[in-house]
């Protein structure tokens, strides 16, 4: 199935509207429990810092974001996630420094748990697709993205 498609009851595929405006709201699949899910946002790449834009997270701007907020009695805050970032350290470095400036401080102690990465690049006919799992401790977050393979 190409990007951008679904398959309807025929099995033909058929074009999928992506969303372009400034922010999208991603809600839950219908019926899923009420507050099972934290809230996520995209927000498309811009100037300034949209509204919605969590105050806590640094911004970054001309790079698409999708924030995750916890729902209410979760343990860990607000995420973010960069989609193509064209030079990841440089984005790491920024990221580091606006939050060091912000008043975060490294810690290298036995309460903070180590971070274990694993990574798998695969390929089927004219696409590849990239598994990552980031490992904090006993929990930690997983994304699979697919790509058309350039020329």
């Amino acid at each position: 199935m190409s990007a951008g498609t679904r398959r309807d009851r025929a099995d033909q595929e058929v074009p999928v509207p992506m969303p372009k405006p400034d922010a999208t709201r991603l809600e839950p699949l219908e019926g899923a429990p009420p507050g099972a899910f934290p809230a996520a946002t995209y927000f498309a790449a811009g100037g300034a810092r949209p509204a919605g834009y969590p105050a806590v997270l640094p911004f970054v701007p001309h790079l698409d974001v999708s924030v995750t907020v916890a729902r209410e009695g979760m343990l860990h805050g607000p995420s973010a996630q960069w989609w193509g970032v064209p030079n990841p350290p440089a984005l790491f470095d920024k990221l580091l420094r606006a939050s060091l400036a912000d008043g975060w401080i490294p810690v290298d102690d036995e309460d903070t748990p180590t971070i274990a990465a694993q990574v798998a690049n695969l390929r089927r006919a004219a696409r590849t697709r990239t598994i990552v799992a980031a490992i904090v401790g006993n929990t930690g977050l997983v994304t699979l993205s697919d790509r058309v393979r350039s020329l």
